[in-house]
């Protein structure tokens, strides 16, 4: 069983398998451009194969703010001054201390 799509209006979504109204092109889900609603036409496939009657589904799509404003940057503090440099040369310094030890 399941669902399959007999028509829509507009390519923008669909209907999968399971039922589910997706998108299939985010870019034609334009409310400027004039798609303010999209028509669904569904039908409905049980596990012996028998079709339901169509059933029509009206999407309503909304008008959002899809501009983003830019990110106010933030100052980022100097990095401070370490020591990890010898840090880097204890911990490298070490193992070669115990390999000398052994080869003795």
């Amino acid at each position: 069983g399941g669902f399959t799509l007999v028509s829509s209006s507009s390519e923008a979504l669909s209907v999968n398998e399971n039922g589910e109204i997706v998108v299939a092109d985010a870019s034609l889900l334009d409310y400027e451009a004039g798609l303010e609603s999209v028509e669904l036409t569904v039908v409905a496939t049980d596990s012996a194969g028998l079709e339901s009657e169509e059933a029509t589904v009206m999407v309503t799509v909304n008008d959002v703010n899809d501009t983003t404003p830019a990110p106010t940057p933030t100052p980022t503090p100097a990095p401070k001054s370490s020591d990890s440099g010898s840090l880097f040369w204890l911990l490298l310094a070490a193992p070669l201390a115990l390999l000398r030890r052994r080869n003795k």
